[in-house]
């Protein structure tokens, strides 16, 4: 599918420097911390140790934010510039760090969050499993698992935690040469009760319109029965066409190899997206929350 962040032109560099001039020496920090590299980089002793190649990575951190929000607003600086501070002042209020960092054992800070995002993810609706033969991750959903008292803001918070998480292993993976996930909802077994409510629904589809530009690479709608059919057409006019655009309905084996067999190998596909996909079966909530790190999916084996 080629690479996700294609060098701007010289003209577009012209442009995202005279953005980030715009910016203060905060705004330039929290822009950089939308890359998890980066976010490691000032948070972990001894991740990078030489000021001048901290300085470079956040720069150039800064700049792929000003770049996305320049790409989502067809060019337009002033307009991307605004959608650039909205999201910084979003993440701050959404804590996107206290989310990095809040199943770490010695984050009792973010006790309620860590709580709230714990039983939200109970049920093993959410994961980040497998990688494409570029490195970039999937973000799968399954409704049928969904927990039925969980508010729209804790159904929100999941799902931008997982899309963090997703980005940060996209970059990993990838050694920083992708920034961009897939999604998939896998709708075996969906009955309409299993559907979210209205409130949440736009809550997310907001969230990823406004402050994930240029951050999925495409939406897949799996095995999507026709009672999904009266979700979909209450969530749809709130969908903007850039994003419909990425939005496929896949539907059976062989239409899934057709879409995902030169994608991904098997021993990197969840089931749901190719039937012989060796990421089978649900995964270990409690252990891909507070042992696996960050930036690695379940079921990756991490070398010590």
């Amino acid at each position: 599918m080629g690479d996700d962040k294609a060098g701007p032109t010289g003209e577009m560099e012209k442009v995202l420097d005279a953005m980030l001039s715009e910016l203060s020496s905060e705004e330039i920090e929290q822009a950089a911390r939308t890359s998890y590299v980066y976010f490691l980089a000032v948070t972990k002793e001894g991740y990078v140790d030489a000021p001048s190649v901290l300085e470079h990575l956040r720069r150039s951190k800064a700049l792929a934010m000003a770049r996305r929000c320049l790409v989502a607003d067809k060019g337009k600086p002033d307009v991307a510039l605004t959608r650039l501070r909205s999201t910084l002042v979003w993440r701050k209020e959404m804590d996107i760090d206290g989310m990095r960092t809040c199943f770490q054992e010695d984050d009792e800070s973010h006790a309620t969050m860590r709580s709230s995002l714990s039983h939200s993810m109970s049920t093993g609706l959410y994961s980040v499993r497998g990688y494409d033969r570029e490195g970039r991750t999937v973000q799968s959903m399954t409704p049928a698992r969904k927990v039925s008292d969980a508010t729209p803001e804790e159904i929100l918070a999941a799902t931008v935690y997982h899309g963090e998480r997703a980005i940060a292993c996209t970059e990993r993976r990838s050694k920083d040469a992708h920034e961009k996930y897939y999604v998939a909802f896998d709708y075996s077994g969906f009955k309409y009760e299993h559907a979210i409510s209205l409130a949440a629904a736009k809550m997310v589809v907001f969230a990823l319109r406004d402050h994930y530009c240029e951050r999925v690479q495409a939406i897949y709608l799996l095995d999507a029965p026709m009672v999904f059919q009266m979700f979909w057409n209450i969530i749809k006019p709130f969908i903007d066409p850039d994003t419909k655009k990425k939005i496929k309905f896949i539907t059976g084996e062989e239409e899934k190899k057709k879409e995902f067999g030169d994608l991904f190998d098997k021993e990197e596909a969840v089931s749901c997206i190719l039937d012989d996909g060796h990421l089978v079966g649900s995964h270990d909530v409690y252990k891909y929350l507070h042992e696996v790190p960050f930036d690695f999916t379940s079921d990756e084996v991490i070398l010590k």
